[in-house]
């Protein structure tokens, strides 16, 4: 609610700011109390607090800011536009370019300079808003950590672990686990520098790739399928064998992930963890920091008082033989597994996490499409609205665009414009999903961890 008590739309699809105007804006035509809206972006939600604006009579005026221009979606409103003026944040620069430029057309000078110094500052700190780099993506993630961090405090929390935390550790990706396996395939036709040919030859995808590098133990397997767990035995000593041939000692992120889990150092630890990865390595510095917990990698081994950690995709243990009964999701042919069974073990706790705590996605694409399915999902059948998930995603600038404009700070420009496009469209794409987005910087993954620590409230 802002201060007067008037309703705003929920935190990821608006930026509120908190800014009042007691005389108004004479620049733009704006005379007595305003408060002003930051809209980060114009979605469906705001017709709603339009039109109830236009259905209450009250004395305070709104002036908005949007980044687009967005006339033609106020059609059919009938808005007081002497109480609610919209403006895009390039007639705001355009105001301020043509005050400025109106006091320097003054012949005196020393009379304005004061009056245009003033202005000025009152305007620079909106036209910075401007960047996404610098202004308005900070105070976005400012505001929606401290949203992280609230909920946080209140418990029931769920870790959604990817790739991203154990490459921290030196784990492969997915895409070159499946390289690294070529290598040590039975019949050894290919190497790992024929993986590029061969992942282009199944359109990128590691899912289909893993399957040709399966192929000569499921061809084993369709002949002797009274040998398949013996098979997989062999598949899983590949696995293990590719994993871990390169670990760190340790990494920041895992040691904050296990302090997240510390009742001794976290007031309120995570619930559970749901991780897609393979390794062990959480589990490993649990156990060093004295941490209860429980390895759950099929249905119905929960154990009351330890953190449950989920291997959706099936555990690969270091130091230890990996279980006969979890066969890991490798390839297309285990990942249909997923599709094919309603109330696969793995589906349905994924789906109780999303129903009932707030979750934190960390190190993940978000690509996986049955993780998606299963968010868009609980959006659109959970009748708890006061829930919210987050997801830690890095901030990859977009690298090319044509320079058709005739001066640097033109193309800069676009640009800066292109990636606030891009950034708006992931993060409308990822509420439709249920989930907020953090952001941190471009190959600057040590943020993760210090980002982590600030949502759960520990000292960095």
């Amino acid at each position: 609610m802002l201060d007067d008590g008037l309703p705003y739309t929920d935190k990821n699809r608006l930026f509120i700011g908190k800014i009042s105007l007691p005389e108004g804006c004479k620049q733009l035509g704006i005379d007595g109390e305003t408060n002003v809206l930051f809209w980060y972006y114009y979605v469906d939600e705001n017709i709603r607090i339009l039109e109830s604006l236009s259905k209450i009579d009250f004395q305070t005026k709104y002036l908005i800011f949007t980044y687009s221009d967005i006339k033609h979606q106020l059609e059919n409103l009938k808005l007081d536009t002497n109480k609610i003026k919209i403006i895009s944040y390039a007639k705001l620069l355009e105001t301020y370019k043509t005050t400025i430029d109106a006091l320097n057309k003054k012949d005196d000078v020393a009379k304005n300079s004061e009056r245009k110094k003033k202005i000025k500052e009152s305007m620079e700190g909106i036209s910075s808003d401007i960047s996404p780099e610098i202004t308005e993506l900070n105070r976005r993630n400012e505001y929606i950590i401290k949203e992280a961090k609230s909920d946080f405090k209140n418990g029931n929390v769920t870790l959604f672990l990817g790739a991203g935390v154990s490459i921290s550790m030196g784990v492969p990706s997915w895409n070159n686990l499946i390289e690294g396996m070529l290598n040590d395939s039975i019949q050894k036709p290919f190497s790992d520098k024929d993986y590029p040919a061969i992942s282009e030859s199944y359109f990128n995808s590691p899912l289909i790739s893993a399957r040709q590098v399966l192929y000569p133990y499921l061809v084993q397997i369709t002949h002797h399928p009274d040998k398949t767990v013996n098979i997989w035995e062999k598949i899983k000593d590949l696995m293990k064998s590719v994993l871990y041939s390169k670990l760190k000692p340790t990494s920041d992120l895992i040691l904050t992930l296990s302090e997240l889990c510390n009742p001794t150092k976290c007031p309120k630890p995570v619930q559970s963890i749901i991780t897609f990865n393979y390794d062990d390595l959480l589990e490993t510095q649990l156990k060093h920091d004295k941490v209860t917990y429980n390895s759950i990698y099929r249905e119905g081994r929960f154990i009351e008082g330890s953190i449950p950690i989920i291997h959706v995709h099936g555990i690969i243990y270091q130091n230890q033989p990996s279980p006969s009964d979890s066969i890991p999701v490798l390839s297309e042919a285990e990942y249909h597994t997923l599709y094919e069974k309603t109330h696969y073990w793995a589906n349905v706790e994924i789906l109780h996490a999303l129903y009932r705590n707030t979750c934190i996605f960390i190190g993940l694409s978000m690509t996986d499409p049955n993780l998606r399915r299963l968010m868009e999902f609980v959006k659109l059948n959970s009748k708890v609205t006061n829930i919210q998930h987050y997801v830690i995603l890095e901030n990859k600038k977009l690298k090319s665009l044509n320079n058709n404009s005739a001066t640097p700070t033109k193309h800069y420009r676009q640009v800066e414009n292109k990636q606030i496009e891009f950034l708006q469209r992931q993060e409308f794409m990822f509420s439709q999903l249920g989930a907020n987005v953090i952001w941190y910087d471009e190959g600057k993954h040590e943020q993760v961890p210090e980002i982590l620590k600030e949502i759960a409230g520990l000292k960095p």
